[in-house]
């Protein structure tokens, strides 16, 4: 299933002077921008995608002339920016952000059922916040930041038109009361009155009839005699729940992974360890690890991944990670006591996440540990076991 969005923001310059605003914002990882317009003074301007060298330079001799700009910039996945140069005083800007997203599709922890999930992000960690301000092209001199707080709830509108292919079973947020219109497979969702955007953003939940059932969209070109057509499958499997289960990211931060040296290893490394943080189920433990000739653990003792803040803390640790740790020891974060014995007197499974250039040290010490892992620890009602995944950027 995909969700196009469509994001307005406001600009208003109060002040009796022209200004330079830049304004840091999350979204999905999975979204494709497709759109970015803004409108002000009565004139319409349509972005086109550049090469972002050449994005930055047209911006920065545009202000320098003093004429209006504007920039959307991905800084680090699932993190953009806007800036709006030369607002005149007293003026308002509408900037208008189109992009497709993919919903997944995530299973209910408490009745075990499949649901369709669109999610809005809402605000970032303010230390990410905060180094994205200073990145990108300088234009000013003298600069001032408007501070805003995370967990701050802030006053935003939002209409979501659902159209499903087969009969909608279920339709609900856990984060907003909403105000629904449907029929049997089509809805309109908007949000009651004084509800507002908290920091967790705003999930919609949609559960389908023959959720299982292969479909297939074909959709026309808007100018030329063509089609294109997606077919989606979600296969179901008759397997038990874990319950007992914990994951474990190890991300390669060393120097080799800089993107300094290399063709985005250390974005692609980060984006990839999103998108696996993203996909693990919510009842699980997690824990985050960067390594290099050291390692660094986000927490001593996993934490639940279902803690909409350990969620957070976890987002904030892969992206502030920067590859300058050295060497490619992947093998010190399995010595680690949380790893090792934290559930030694369990009866759990624990997979872990293995990112890097695939450029190790120490081979033998690495698959001796592993192996030694992968073995488990025997209990009278089963085995601990230990898997490694690991996946190869660059």
């Amino acid at each position: 299933m995909v969700a196009e969005v469509t994001i307005f923001q406001v600009y208003l310059n109060k002040s009796k002077s022209e200004l330079e605003a830049k304004y840091v914002f999350p979204l999905d990882g999975s979204a494709a921008v497709c759109g970015f317009e803004a409108f002000i003074n009565n004139k319409h301007i349509i972005g086109k995608v550049k090469e972002k060298e050449v994005a930055h330079q047209e911006y920065k001799e545009a202000v320098s002339q003093g004429h209006g700009a504007y920039l959307m910039d991905e800084e680090k996945p699932e993190v953009f920016t806007v800036s709006v140069g030369n607002l005149p005083p007293s003026c308002q800007v509408i900037i208008k952000i189109t992009y497709v997203t993919e919903l997944p599709i995530l299973i209910d922890d408490k009745d075990l059922t499949d649901y369709i999930q669109f999610y809005l992000p809402s605000s970032l960690a303010p230390s990410v916040e905060d180094n994205v301000l200073v990145s990108g092209p300088i234009t000013q001199t003298t600069t001032d930041q408007a501070k805003t707080n995370v967990q701050q709830l802030k006053e935003f509108s939002l209409m979501v038109c659902v159209e499903m292919p087969f009969d909608i079973r279920r339709l609900e947020s856990p984060t907003n009361k909403i105000v629904t219109k449907r029929t049997r497979s089509k809805a309109v969702v908007k949000l009651a009155k004084k509800e507002k955007l908290g920091a967790e953003g705003f999930r919609l939940l949609v559960g389908l009839a023959e959720i299982h059932v292969p479909r297939m969209w074909v959709e026309d070109h808007p100018d030329y005699d063509s089609q294109a057509c997606m077919l989606a499958f979600y296969p179901e499997f008759d397997v038990q729940p874990i319950h007992d289960y914990r994951a474990i990211i190890m991300l390669d931060m060393s120097n080799s992974m800089s993107d300094l040296h290399t063709q985005n290893m250390e974005s692609e490394a980060k984006a990839l360890a999103l998108m696996v943080l993203k996909n693990l189920p919510k009842n699980c433990q997690i824990n985050l690890m960067r390594f290099g000739s050291s390692y660094q653990e986000l927490f001593v003792m996993n934490k639940a991944l279902k803690d909409n803040m350990v969620a957070m803390k976890a987002e904030e640790f892969l992206q502030e990670s920067t590859a300058e740790l050295g060497l490619s020891d992947a093998w010190r974060p399995l010595t680690s006591e949380s790893v090792v014995s934290e559930f030694s007197n369990r009866n759990i499974l624990t997979n872990m996440f293995l990112i890097s250039d695939g450029h190790l040290t120490e081979e033998n010490k690495l698959l001796h540990l592993a192996a030694k892992l992968g073995q488990g620890v025997k209990k009278k009602k089963g085995t601990a076991t230990t898997r490694i995944f690991t996946f190869t950027v660059g």
